[in-house]
């Protein structure tokens, strides 16, 4: 998304300095043909602001005023040191998401850039050395033992206001291949809590998740298994002499209070030299649905990206593409246009510690005979002629201290 949510970030960040690969989950398969089509555009007018009092402890605070009053309060407490500088006021970049497997005991760092076309793409696969407002360094002194990583844990809690929502979250890395994710979701609206718990296991080769959540009592099982040799410390050479790389992944879920359930299959392939692309593909026979996605950098500042989905039940399709630029060393422009959710555009400018976000985004009444809005009428009903409508528009001001 382009609304940077400051917990999200220090999340992420935890992850980095523990040394946990969320690449490596089939949840993440398609993260970088995502973070390019289904980014949220600011919505509305939005003053967000975020204070590391301490490097353990964060807060955050968000203030909606237009089309509607609302705001939220959130807290996070980490056992380990994050020491978040300037670029923790960050863009988000989805080339970033487009690295090699990363192993559990990887080092944030990369040596000094070279003008060569292998350091450029490490610059951004790796997404450790800066490449226009991305810098995901945590500036470590010292390389962290792998037993040194047990034990470390997060908590966050966030408050919604008027509906008085409470979101809670905990992480805990079990052992360097282990780590636990609970969440939980109270609000006075709805009768029982929600609660997600789930369990992780990556050995760089393979990772494992299992998980379990309420109300529907619903357990899943995710998996993901890599191709080739996968080493624990990359270099370029190792990059050079594999320059593809190829996963599959699968996950069943079942529910046992709606005695229901499925599954979904899905393969990726990547591409680091001469370009770096990506092709994933996943489907869900259970639903019919099949999701075909192509990213591509053209240069080391620009990313685009293609996404086809088709279900073969309602012959129902929808192709998306989309682009994400950086004309500048604090700027980012992204744009997405869909056949069913028409065009999303947005833009993050930074001035040192204020992140300002622009978003608009446009959708037709119709789209190739079928309505957008969710309208169960049957195509033969829709009007020929589209009516193109603004759908949001808004701007979002946060200020990180």
């Amino acid at each position: 998304t382009l609304m940077h949510d400051f917990i999200s970030y220090c999340l992420r960040q935890f992850n980095r300095s523990t040394h946990w690969n969320d690449d490596n989950q089939y949840s993440n398969l398609s993260a970088a043909s995502r973070a390019v089509l289904d980014f949220t555009p600011a919505d509305g007018f939005t003053f967000h602001l975020a204070k590391a009092t301490t490097p353990l402890f964060k807060s955050s605070y968000r203030l909606q005023t237009f089309p509607l009053s609302s705001g939220s309060i959130g807290y996070l407490f980490t056992s380990r040191p994050q020491h978040l500088t300037r670029t923790a006021v960050h863009l988000d970049r989805a080339l970033e998401r487009i690295r090699p497997v990363q192993s559990r005991g990887e080092i944030d760092h990369v040596p000094t850039p070279l003008n060569s076309p292998e350091h450029a793409v490490l610059r951004g696969l790796l997404g450790t050395c800066q490449v226009g407002a991305w810098n995901p360094m945590l500036y470590q002194t010292s390389i962290d033992r792998p037993h040194a990583l047990k034990g470390h844990y997060l908590l966050c809690s966030q408050l919604f206001l008027p509906s008085g929502r409470v979101e809670g979250l905990y992480a805990r890395r079990l052992s360097p291949r282990t780590q636990f994710l609970a969440v939980s979701v109270s609000s006075p609206t709805s009768q029982a809590s929600e609660m997600l718990t789930q369990w992780q296991y990556d050995c760089s080769k393979w990772c494992a998740e299992l998980s379990f959540s309420t109300p529907d009592y619903l357990w899943g099982m995710r998996g993901l298994y890599n191709f080739g040799a996968v080493p624990e410390e990359p270099t370029i050479e190792d990059l050079r002499a594999n320059p593809g790389r190829m996963c599959v992944g699968g996950e069943v879920y079942f529910s046992t209070k709606q005695q229901s359930g499925g599954l979904s299959v899905g393969v990726r392939h990547r591409t680091l030299f001469p370009k770096t692309t990506e092709f994933t593909c996943v489907t869900n026979p259970v639903m019919g649905h099949i999701s075909s996605a192509y990213t591509a950098s053209v240069t080391s500042d620009c990313i685009m990206s293609t996404r086809f989905d088709f279900n073969v039940y309602s012959l129902y399709s929808d192709l998306t593409t989309g682009i994400e630029w950086h004309n500048s060393r604090d700027s980012i422009v992204k744009a997405s246009l869909s056949t069913t959710h028409g065009l999303t555009m947005g833009l993050d400018c930074r001035y040192r510690k204020i992140l300002l976000s622009f978003g608009a985004s446009l959708g037709s009444q119709h789209v190739g005979g079928r309505p957008t809005t969710g309208s169960s009428l049957p195509s033969s009903t829709a009007t020929s002629s589209p009516t193109s409508s603004l759908r949001s528009l808004g701007v979002h001001v946060q200020f990180f201290s």
